[in-house]
């Protein structure tokens, strides 16, 4: 078991082409490389997810919590 630390803002947005905000209230979590997917006894699939475009599997996805809902919403800043 591992604790993990993230910098999250509840101003964290993108833009679309036609300039409309999406808010990136959901998260996803790649293998860095499918090399480790593997390893791990995954598929060794490659995906375009990191920056060099050859990253592993999704390890990790909120995609079934509706949009509006997202789990980082519920998130609370650590003093």
């Amino acid at each position: 078991m591992a604790d993990y630390r993230g910098i999250f803002s509840e101003e964290t947005f993108l833009l679309t082409d036609s300039n409309s905000p999406v808010q990136m209230d959901h998260l996803g979590i790649w293998f860095a490389d499918p090399a480790d997917a593997v390893k791990a006894g995954c598929s060794g699939v490659v995906t375009p997810f990191d920056g060099d475009h050859e990253a592993g599997i999704l390890v990790l996805s909120t995609a079934n919590f509706p949009d509006d809902q997202g789990p980082l919403l519920q998130l609370r800043e650590i003093e």
